[in-house]
């Protein structure tokens, strides 16, 4: 969780926030766009399942996609799920505000060369 736990770190009192604060399960679901990205949170049992897709565009039509889908549980403002097909395509999820913040572990792990699902979304 390099940039985005550094940048959460740079926020007075988000980290201690984030591990202490409960979230309803209703403040996670969604769709949630971060540019070309998205991410769609339903509920499922207790928790909720999250599928995605992520883009990457390169120079001309060279474009590069990703997918997640994993499900678990939600208790606090933070949660890490992993794929249903790929374990290591782990995706940690942060609320912030109104703002969904994601990381993955980066290095294509979640689908094509440069795909990534790290980034700041926002609810449609």
């Amino acid at each position: 969780m390099g940039w985005m736990l550094m940048m959460l770190m740079a926020l007075p009192g988000v980290v201690a926030e984030r591990h202490e604060r409960r979230l309803p399960v209703s403040a996670w679901l969604g769709e949630w766009r971060g540019g070309d990205d998205s991410l769609i949170i339903k509920r499922e049992g207790k928790g909720v399942r999250v599928v995605g897709t992520a883009v990457w565009q390169g120079y001309g039509d060279n474009t590069h996609e990703g997918a997640f889908n994993g499900a678990g549980p939600v208790g606090s403002a933070q949660m890490v799920l992993e794929d249903d097909d790929d374990s290591a395509c782990v995706l940690a999820l942060y609320r912030v505000g109104d703002e969904l913040w994601a990381e993955d572990p980066g290095q294509s792990s979640c689908g094509g060369v440069n795909v990534t699902f790290s980034g700041v979304y926002r609810r449609k």
